[in-house]
């Protein structure tokens, strides 16, 4: 009985010790976490500084790409009125705005 009550006392002396040195050791396991967790906060941030267009603005982007090969490649027949009509809806929606 006697070596167990010395075993309780060493381990409770050198846990009291662990926690009186002053080293802090629960602060640095908290610090060592601060970026981790800093990081995490701040990642969604990194996408909101790129705008994201709306689907009508995206298809108003991609209609007018398509329209403008067109007649790069010689297609007249309506293509231009068309051309005019989407660029005039890109203007008035705002659409520019966006990064595609």
């Amino acid at each position: 009985m006697g070596v167990v009550r010395d075993q309780a006392a060493t381990i409770s002396t050198s846990l009291q010790d662990s926690k009186d040195d002053g080293s802090g050791g629960d602060m640095r396991r908290v610090w060592r976490y601060r970026g981790l967790v800093l990081g995490l906060l701040l990642w969604p941030m990194l996408g909101s500084a790129k705008q994201h267009p709306t689907a009508e603005c995206r298809w108003l982007h991609d209609r007018i790409a398509t329209l403008k090969q067109a007649v790069a490649k010689g297609d007249t027949l309506g293509t231009q009125e068309e051309l005019a009509r989407w660029l005039q809806e890109y203007k008035r929606k705002q659409c520019r705005q966006y990064d595609y």
